[in-house]
């Protein structure tokens, strides 16, 4: 049985995961609402029914806050990477990850494509956490070269840079458009896929990249 040092570990863990989820919710709602200047730390602080030191303690600005957003898609990805069979092919992987991420983004799309649009505007790709998610898709790329799947010359780390500059491409259309349809970003996501995995995995293994996504 665990000690009780390690479950009030345990329950201060929950707590302070408990509280910087809400902190991340309140702002997200802040600003969707308000707009993201509009939005003062002290105006999150107060949804979230907490201290403004409480808030420094977890977020020291609002693009921080902005990121841990972002983070919890890369979080749902990496956790897709780490369920999936190891020798699950490529094509299967990378579909995987991207529907997680559609469905993520698509839970919600009046939330969602705001946000997207003002990670944009604080930066969000050119910030060093963009290139952790190349380095999930080069992973991947790294799997499929030890299978035989991928090009055995292939630089996996300029392919999964190129994977992510055309995700995001995706996901910036699909942000900035006027109206979207229903699972209309997973399925550009597959055709982006489709378009970029053509020329990354060997002749033989070819057929399993579709040609076409419907």
């Amino acid at each position: 049985m665990p000690r009780d040092g390690a479950l009030a570990s345990s329950r201060r863990f929950r707590k302070r995961q408990a509280t910087r989820d809400r902190l991340v919710a309140c702002a997200t709602e802040l600003f969707v609402d308000r707009g993201y200047d509009a939005t003062s730390l002290d105006d999150i602080a107060e949804a979230a029914d907490v201290a403004k030191g409480t808030l420094f303690n977890y977020f020291q600005r609002k693009d921080d806050l902005v990121a841990a957003w972002v983070e919890e898609r890369r979080l749902a990805i990496r956790q897709v990477l780490d369920e999936l069979d190891p020798v699950t092919d490529t094509v299967e992987t990378v579909r995987a990850m991207l529907a997680a991420l559609a469905r993520l983004y698509e839970a919600d799309v009046d939330v969602s494509r705001p946000m997207v649009r003002i990670w944009l505007q604080n930066g969000g790709p050119l910030l060093a956490e963009a290139s952790e998610t190349a380095g999930l898709f080069a992973e991947v790329l790294r799997r499929g070269v030890a299978s035989g799947e991928v090009l055995a010359d292939l630089e996996t780390s300029v392919a999964a840079r190129v994977f992510l500059d055309a995700y995001l491409g995706v996901l910036y259309r699909w942000a900035g458009a006027r109206a979207v349809k229903k699972r209309a970003l997973q399925s550009a996501l597959f055709e982006m896929a489709d378009v970029v995995l053509n020329g990354v995995i060997t002749p033989r293994n070819r057929t399993s990249v579709p040609r076409r996504t419907r």
